[in-house]
């Protein structure tokens, strides 16, 4: 039996109430916030606040006169990650067949519009920032609005340029990855897909060979805000708001898995297909 991707991701939500062997990322019941990772201006005043499935980040002072850690500084960046300790440690992923959907609903405010903010998801498949996979969108600033995906594991996809979707700042949207294998694939069989506002990327095979790979062990989830300083004016007030709510990581069936469901989980994909159409 074989299944389409899209037909499968789009019912990715609803099968995660079927338990199934080998999906892991289940659990999730706190985060882990981490302040200051590009700790460019120190005295910017953020701050976190919420819980878990909900988190706010406020990082209101980006660009105060004379904050700067020097002439090369250029941005602040606050990151959470998802954790099923409560919020003690950041969780990771147990292997590549670790398979997720990974969704939130996000919503971003500039306190000003002198640079471009950005927020959005943060997977980070080791160390170093060129590891860095980010799904993000952005203030209306610079390149006003623009959804796009890049960097590490993630495959280059925007919204903005494929679908004519811009982000209108202060407005709160959905947003989503989904991490699955497609055996059909030889040799290339993990794959991903996005969401916004429940417009769908095509499913795609993940970049720099962890479509080989699969996502390693210890691969983390989490989301982040970043706020670079206002070239124009040093003293400017610049910070940005971020509230993500209703966070959650289900887990992906393996292909195998929904093979020995057999005509019921089909009939149940279908079924939600054609309530979508």
């Amino acid at each position: 039996m074989t299944l389409k991707i899209r037909t499968l991701t789009m019912a990715l939500a609803g099968l995660s109430l079927i338990g199934i062997a080998g999906a892991q990322a289940t659990g999730i019941n706190g985060i882990v916030v981490h302040p200051y990772v590009f700790a460019d201006f120190p005295n910017s005043g953020f701050t976190s606040s919420g819980t878990f499935p909900n988190v706010t980040f406020d990082d209101p002072n980006v660009d105060t006169a004379g904050q700067g850690t020097g002439s090369g500084s250029f941005a602040n960046r606050h990151i959470w990650r998802t954790s099923n300790d409560g919020g003690t440690t950041d969780y990771g992923l147990t292997g590549p067949n670790d398979f997720f959907n990974f969704t939130f609903n996000l919503n971003l405010t500039a306190v000003d519009t002198a640079s471009r903010k950005e927020a959005g998801f943060i997977i980070t498949t080791g160390s170093g920032t060129d590891l860095d996979s980010q799904f993000i969108l952005t203030s209306n600033s610079g390149n006003a609005g623009e959804i796009a995906a890049f960097g590490g594991a993630f495959p280059f996809y925007s919204f903005t340029v494929s679908n004519s979707l811009r982000y209108t700042e202060g407005t709160t949207v959905s947003m989503g990855v989904s991490y699955f294998q497609d055996l059909t694939d030889v040799g290339h069989t993990y794959h991903l897909q996005y969401m916004y506002n429940g417009t769908l990327s095509p499913a795609m095979r993940l970049g720099n060979n962890f479509d080989v790979t699969g996502l390693p062990t210890g691969t983390t989830l989490g989301a982040y805000l970043q706020i670079p300083k206002d070239p124009n004016n040093a003293a400017n007030q610049n910070g940005a708001h971020a509230v993500w709510s209703n966070i959650s990581v289900a887990p992906v069936p393996e292909p195998a898995s929904l093979t020995a469901m057999g005509l019921g989980a089909l009939a149940l994909i279908r079924r939600r297909r054609a309530k979508r159409a």
